[in-house]
């Protein structure tokens, strides 16, 4: 699993290639605006982007616990803002469990984020690109597990997906991720969604989704591929000034 950091070589590679005037698709500011989760949170907010209740707080420091519990409910999802692929996101049932995560992940970051926990089935990816929509899938949740990635499990360690046409996706859902990626920037994002009932929420934005052959393609084929490759040619025009 690769994934991208401000204090990661995929950081510099990108700051080196746009300073030589290149087209980079997974810019700089992309990597720095999505691969911190308090720094996403905020801008999303700035932008009035629907999130789940989200509350952020300093684990070493003296908090209170029952009025966390108060304003978010039980269970709490409890985040380190660098983690991926649901490394760092832990789920506390009660009072007593989520005084040891947020001790224990305070040991790796000084801030945490506390969300509301919003079951669901799956999660919806729409992948965005220059504000445009690419495609369209959902992530369903690995087998007898509440994330889509089960990293315990010995076998099925993350739920099935499955691809279809935009159109097909609920308005509200399409809506709300076009203006997160827009509160981002016009790069090419993975935007991330729940919704439950009425309710539609960003859960994250990707600055580097995965586009895997038989999931993200799995409606749109070839065509996917096509309409990238002629967003970056329109890019590269705009760059280049014609």
């Amino acid at each position: 699993m690769i994934t991208t950091k401000v204090d990661h070589h995929t950081y510099q590679i990108a700051q080196n290639a746009e300073n030589m005037g290149l087209l980079v698709i997974d810019s700089p500011t992309d990597i720095m605006r999505c691969s911190n989760k308090v720094y996403l949170h905020e801008r999303l907010q700035r932008f009035q982007v629907d999130t789940p209740k989200t509350l952020l707080i300093m684990g070493n420091q003296p908090y209170d616990v029952d009025g966390l519990i108060h304003q978010l409910g039980l269970p709490i999802i409890v985040k380190v803002p660098d983690g991926s692929f649901s490394i760092g996101v832990e789920k506390a049932k009660d009072r007593d469990q989520l005084q040891e995560i947020i001790a224990r992940l305070s040991e790796r970051s000084a801030i945490l984020l506390l969300q509301e926990y919003m079951p669901t089935d799956y999660d919806w990816r729409i992948g965005i690109m220059n504000n445009q929509v690419l495609y369209a899938c959902r992530y369903y949740m690995a087998k007898s597990h509440w994330q889509i990635y089960n990293h315990s499990a010995r076998s099925h360690k993350s739920g099935n997906a499955d691809a279809m046409a935009v159109e097909k996706v609920p308005k509200k859902v399409v809506k709300t991720a076009l203006k997160a990626a827009k509160a981002m920037g016009n790069g090419f994002y993975g935007v991330d969604l729940k919704e439950s009932g009425e309710r539609v929420v960003i859960i994250e934005v990707n600055d580097n989704p995965s586009i895997d052959m038989g999931v993200e393609d799995l409606h749109a084929g070839q065509m996917l591929y096509q309409q990238i490759m002629s967003s970056m040619l329109r890019q590269l025009d705009e760059l280049n000034g014609r």
